[in-house]
């Protein structure tokens, strides 16, 4: 932002003094600059006596349309390469302060600011969960499938990297093979990978003997535009497996907000008796108030959250 101070009866000198106040509120420094806009004599002037021109020496061999004025140490050297001619000076402040800061703070703040890796990251715990609509594979057939699909339940989304791979048939079909168990604890189990529907079906069709997948009595998510596992933070974006997703599990409650995520590497495989303790855990804390130790599993001690009630737990530990 640039303001100024201009008396317009002055318009006629050939010296003329302004005073801008200088603000740039991204950068967040403030300074005041005076300088003197001179405008070219409409006829030559004299040339000065060479002894005085030896020992006064021009202060600069710029044209006046060009030329520097006082330094003052809070100013950026480029601000003193302003054009000072009337019809240009907003401009080229203007231009100025829209060059990328070369000192300071500001400077650190812009190269870190510019260093940062990009990454779009919405899935946060206790928040509520991103929600998606996707084609997946249901029951053999194709459908679309939401998260508003299974609001009131518990919803168990874990991604996987590939279709026709190695350790994620072992882990969906131990998936699809206990769903009872999760649906028992009001949860439903997705899968997702960023391959195509078509994809998930030919797996499907596929011999597990073979290393197909079966009969699959879970949905297979096809995030072939890779939104849903850029917003849940699982997306590899650089490096030989770009574009495919990490071993990431969620858990979302019936309020629809996000109480459980652990993220695996490629080569390992999950439990998922885990998560069937999890769901437990989450169950009992959000019947009973009660949190839970170490190790809990369904029937187990849990503790109240108190400072003196806790003691009861401690005692028997």
């Amino acid at each position: 932002m640039v303001a100024g101070r201009i008396n317009p009866k002055s318009f006629g000198s050939s010296s003329i003094t302004r005073e801008f106040m200088i603000r740039s509120l991204p950068f967040g420094w403030f300074a005041a600059l005076k300088f003197q806009i001179l405008q070219e004599p409409s006829r030559p002037v004299a040339r000065e006596k060479s002894s005085r021109r030896a020992t006064n020496p021009p202060v600069s061999k710029c044209p006046a349309s060009t030329r520097a004025f006082s330094r003052f140490p809070d100013i950026p050297p480029y601000i003193e390469r302003i054009p000072y001619n009337m019809m240009n000076t907003i401009s080229a402040f203007r231009a100025a302060f829209t060059h990328p800061p070369r000192f300071g703070l500001a400077a650190a703040r812009h190269m870190s600011a510019a260093a940062a890796p990009q990454v779009q990251r919405t899935a946060v715990i206790g928040k509520p969960a991103p929600a998606f609509t996707l084609p997946a594979v249901v029951d053999g057939q194709f459908k679309d499938v939401s998260l508003s699909d299974f609001k009131g339940k518990y919803v168990v989304l874990f991604f996987y990297p590939m279709d026709f791979t190695f350790v994620c048939p072992t882990e969906i079909i131990a998936f699809s093979e206990r769903i009872s168990e999760f649906r028992e604890l009001n949860a439903e189990v997705l899968a997702a990978s960023t391959d195509t529907k078509f994809s998930h079906l030919a797996w499907t069709q596929q011999p597990r003997k073979q290393g197909g997948l079966g009969e699959m009595k879970i949905p297979l998510l096809a995030d072939v535009q890779k939104k849903l596992s850029r917003d849940y933070g699982v997306l590899i974006e650089d490096g030989p497996d770009a574009g495919v997703a990490l071993r990431g599990t969620f858990i979302i409650d019936p309020k629809g907000n996000l109480r459980i995520a652990h993220l695996n590497d490629l080569p390992i495989g999950r439990n998922v008796s885990e998560y069937v303790r999890l769901l437990e855990a989450l169950t009992i804390h959000a019947e009973h108030g009660e949190v839970c130790p170490v190790g809990f599993t369904k029937g187990g001690k849990t503790i109240k959250p108190d400072p003196k009630a806790s003691k009861e737990y401690f005692s028997q530990a």
